[in-house]
């Protein structure tokens, strides 16, 4: 192989953006787990701030979620890119 030849191997870019997706759900975070009512945990306090940690806990798992769903469509994006390409490049030539 030349050193300036470029193989993209697009099965295994659409694999890799198909377990990012996949993946994706694992990382929410429901603050109801952490949430019992105030005689469970016996302070209103206390239950008031797990209930704001445990908020603030799921609005960055969400944040973290839609960030790795907009990454997981990179891969398959560049394979479908790279298959245009090279489609383009065989048809010129």
């Amino acid at each position: 192989m030349n050193d300036s030849q470029l193989v993209v191997d697009g099965s295994l870019l659409r694999e890799l953006a198909a377990r990012l997706t996949a993946s994706a759900p694992s990382v929410l975070f429901t603050p109801a787990l952490t949430a019992p009512a105030d005689g469970t945990i016996g302070s209103a306090t206390v239950a008031s701030t797990l209930q704001g940690g445990s908020a603030q806990q799921s609005r960055r798992a969400q944040l973290v979620f839609d960030a790795l769903r907009s990454v997981a469509a990179a891969p398959a994006v560049a394979a479908s890119a790279f298959a245009g390409a090279d489609a383009a490049l065989a048809r010129a030539f």
